[in-house]
């Protein structure tokens, strides 16, 4: 016979598409803002404020400073400090407007207001996007992750689906192989929502099993169920009413 090979349908393909690529987006996204995103979304904003936000860069951001590291900073670098000691200790600020000093973090921003070459106030402001703001944008990530992992693994599954009917039999998803000449009746299922054919057949044993054939599954499945039937010397079900048993 010739042999029918089938994957599954387009349909089913798109069906678990849709939910992969929303949840890895999602997953994805909420990842990127709570590393990257409203990181940069905070900088931003200063340079907005501060009239910058034509600049073709972002200014540096330093992650490693926050509110928490921020303040032991500016009670070593109180007022009257040299300005000279507060480069040593941040660096060259990310932006310097006029006497004032910025040096960015993730979640904010401190500066430093110089007069007469020593520091005059400092300390830490806010930005937009709060830590907890991070934070939360990363747990939804991770939240998401495992589940956008299994419908990736789920996609792959389904794509990789296969049916065959060979003169060895029918080659159903998994591996399972039922020889044609032990299937003893093919039968529509009542109880399905779409279109699914019973195959019922003898075991080694003598005993009788049911495997089934879906139209959602099988791209194939009137080509398969129709040569099975022939192969099998049974009525097709898809065509007429099929006695239950041969």
């Amino acid at each position: 016979m010739q042999p029918i090979q089938s994957g599954t349908t387009t349909e089913r393909i798109v069906r678990s598409t849709i939910p992969t690529l929303l949840v890895t987006g999602f997953a994805g996204a909420f990842l990127w803002d709570g590393y990257v995103g409203y990181t940069r979304d905070n900088a931003r904003q200063l340079a907005r404020t501060l009239g910058r936000e034509a600049a073709a860069a972002l200014p540096p951001i330093d992650r490693n400073l926050s509110a928490d590291t921020a303040k032991p900073l500016a009670e070593q670098l109180r007022i009257g400090t040299p300005i000279s000691q507060v480069h040593a200790a941040l660096g060259l600020p990310a932006i310097e407007h006029g006497e004032e000093l910025y040096y960015l973090g993730s979640t904010g921003h401190m500066v430093v207001r110089q007069a007469g070459g020593a520091v005059a106030q400092i300390g830490w402001i806010d930005g937009v996007h709060s830590s907890t703001d991070l934070a939360v944008q990363r747990w939804l990530g991770y939240i998401l992750l495992p589940v956008a992992v299994a419908l990736l693994i789920n996609l792959g599954r389904v794509v990789k689906t296969r049916t065959s009917l060979t003169d060895a039999g029918l080659e159903l998803p998994g591996g399972r192989i039922i020889p044609c000449d032990t299937v003893t009746a093919l039968r529509l299922d009542p109880t399905a929502k779409g279109e699914v054919v019973e195959i019922i057949y003898a075991t080694a044993d003598g005993n009788k099993k049911v495997a089934k054939l879906d139209a959602y599954v099988v791209k194939q499945f009137i080509a398969i169920v129709s040569a099975l039937s022939e192969r099998a010397n049974l009525p097709n079900p898809l065509t007429q009413d099929a006695p239950p048993t041969r």
